[in-house]
């Protein structure tokens, strides 16, 4: 669509019957509006590969009806809100190759329905928690190319046991082993 610019924050007050947003692949900059929590009956919000700064507003936490959330591809910073933990019906989060930062929520262990997670390619560091090994819905679980310390979890490594985990990928190295993953960078 070619956007360029910010995005409004006065249209997303007022387009609250929305049940897909698709702005992905545009120029968009700025900062993702703290008002997108009043897009409450969106399903599938892509705002992926634009040039997005600032941190993730916590009040996406607030859109529960999500099912598809992808913000792949910016310059988005700081940490995953705890709040995104109350996206019940979520089965997809793209955060990759942007700058977040801090530890992985143990709180998303509570996404039940999550069948994919994309986290690679940002500034992540700590030990990934062992809540996500609550997942069992989970596909695809991309976590390389951060700074996590420690291994992986055994609750993670359950689910590629079990088979339903297909895909799990991690920087194998010195500061971070995984005997589970099928990928290692």
């Amino acid at each position: 669509m070619n956007l360029r610019g910010s995005i409004p924050a006065v249209v997303l007050q007022k387009v609250t019957r929305l049940t897909e947003l698709n702005l992905r692949e545009n120029t968009l900059t700025g900062q993702i509006p703290t008002t997108v929590g009043h897009l409450k009956d969106l399903q599938s919000f892509w705002l992926s590969e634009n040039h997005l700064e600032g941190t993730l507003p916590r009040q996406v936490g607030l859109m529960t009806d999500l099912k598809v959330l992808e913000f792949q591809g910016n310059k988005i910073e700081g940490s995953i809100p705890n709040l995104l933990s109350a996206l019940l019906s979520l089965e997809h989060m793209n955060f990759a190759r942007n700058n977040l930062t801090g530890t992985i929520p143990n709180d998303l262990g509570n996404l039940h329905r999550l069948k994919t997670l994309f986290l690679e390619s940002n500034n992540f560091t700590g030990e990934i928690p062992s809540g996500l090994g609550k997942l069992e819905s989970l596909k695809q679980a991309r976590l390389y190319h951060n700074h996590f310390e420690g291994k992986m979890p055994t609750e993670v490594c359950y689910l590629a046991t079990d088979e339903e985990l297909i895909y799990l990928g991690a920087d194998c190295n010195d500061d971070f082993k995984c005997s589970c993953c099928t990928k290692c960078f």
